[in-house]
């Protein structure tokens, strides 16, 4: 077996990964408002649903089921946008590590995250563990309610 390949000068990006790498963030961009946009809807008629079930005294166990679901949609909706982030920066840090050093041409993403941002209260991470948190109070309360 020939070692010649680790004699070999490093590959470095060229402008043209840079398009490819932008165009994978711009996909789980989509991605992340889609995700998003379909947990807000959903979200939203969940909640719509519990305005309505809320007047009906017997309607308890389709209030439980209304904010299982709820809790259930934010939490999956939390795993598919934390996946997309990861996406993004495991791309960002390829680049960062491939990127050749006379390359001088744009970046691949507008503005990284500096290290004051605060990743917490970004909204693909905040609103679905709001929901999470807001549906599992609302049924505690309403199960708890003499």
């Amino acid at each position: 077996m020939s070692n010649n390949h680790l004699s070999k000068a490093p590959q470095y990006a060229t402008s043209n990964d840079a398009g490819i790498i932008r165009e994978m963030i711009r996909h789980e961009n989509e991605l992340l408002n889609h995700r998003l946009s379909w947990l807000c809807q959903i979200q939203g008629f969940l909640f719509a649903a519990l305005a309505f079930a809320w007047k009906d005294p017997t309607a308890g166990q389709i209030i439980f089921l209304i904010c299982l679901i709820g809790a259930l949609v934010a939490a999956s909706s939390y795993y598919g946008l934390n996946r997309v982030e990861m996406a993004v920066v495991s791309s960002r840090i390829w680049w960062e590590n491939n990127r050749a050093p006379d390359y001088f041409g744009p970046d691949i993403i507008g503005r990284s995250p500096d290290k004051k941002s605060i990743p917490f209260l970004r909204p693909w991470t905040f609103l679905p563990i709001l929901f999470f948190v807001a549906w599992t109070l609302i049924a505690y309360f309403k199960l708890t309610d003499p």
